[in-house]
This record gives C-alpha cells, sequence and structure tokens, in this order.
C-alpha cells in the first residue's frame, strides 16, 4: 500500500504558527531524518503517537548535499532537520517549548520496536458516540 494524499481545503490549510527564530536549538539527530522522512509506515506511526504535528518534506538545492529538510511543527514549536549530515552540529534547528524532534524520534523508535509495521497492520475502532482508538494488530493494542 501506497502514500494517500490530498490536496487540502482553504480551512484545513495547517498554519505554520508564530516561531521564535532569536532561540533556535541547534543540534545532531539521534536517528537519520532521511529514513524519518521517507517511510510512509513510519510517518503513519508518527503521526498516531503524534496527532498534533504537521509534516513536510522540502527540496533544499541550497544545502550543500542537495538532499532537502524535513519539517515538523505544532503551531508553537517547530523542528526542522537537514536530511544529510544528521550528526553535525547543526543537523537539527527547533524553537518553541517542545523539543519536537526528540519526540518524533521516540515515535520513530517505537514503530521500530513493533517490528516496523505497515499500514495494514493498524486499525480504528470507532463507538457509537464517536469516541475512537488507534490500534496496531489487535484492538487491545490502543496506540497512545
Amino acid at each position: 500500500m501506497e502514500d494517500v494524499a490530498f490536496m487540502w481545503v482553504r480551512d484545513q490549510q495547517p498554519d505554520s504558527g508564530e516561531f521564535d527564530i532569536d532561540d533556535v536549538r541547534y543540534g545532531p539527530s539521534e536517528s537519520a531524518p532521511a529514513d524519518v522522512a521517507d517511510s510512509t509506515d513510519a510517518a503513519f506511526a508518527i503521526g498516531l503517537r503524534m496527532p498534533d504535528l504537521f509534516r513536510q518534506s522540502v527540496a533544499a538545492p541550497y544545502d550543500r548535499f542537495a538532499t532537502g529538510r524535513f519539517e515538523v511543527w505544532d503551531g508553537t514549536s517547530y523542528a526542522h532537520c537537514r536530511l544529510a549530515d544528521r550528526e553535525g552540529k547543526h543537523a537539527v534547528s527547533q524553537s518553541g517549548p517542545r523539543d519536537l524532534w526528540a519526540e518524533v524520534t521516540a515515535a520513530y523508535r517505537w514503530w521500530q520496536r513493533q517490528g516496523r509495521p505497515s499500514l495494514h497492520r493498524f486499525g480504528l475502532t470507532v463507538s457509537t458516540v464517536g469516541e475512537h482508538r488507534a490500534w496496531l494488530d489487535d484492538p487491545d493494542n490502543v496506540i497512545g
């Protein structure tokens, strides 16, 4: 199964938020950002663990490796990761109160520990009152 994308209607488009550009933190990445950015299955699992997060991959020809970048944000915090040179001291830049890249890499490691499940292993249970729970492999194995 491949990734499915739809054009967002105007009121669904995520607000990039206001970021305090003067308060940027830099550091290396524990996980390879390209691994996180390029896997549809990983992105889906991370999205289930972090439903308030928006993400995008951006081509960045100005990057000395011309590999691009991966960005995540929640409207208050953001993380910008270069897809190359992940161990460089400026591989990840972040701003805001959350350490989003640490949260994303923790969710990515969770996906790896589960055996890198593909999309078809996930399910959704919706109650008659509209409550919903995402699960992995079995409705009793709720993702939270």
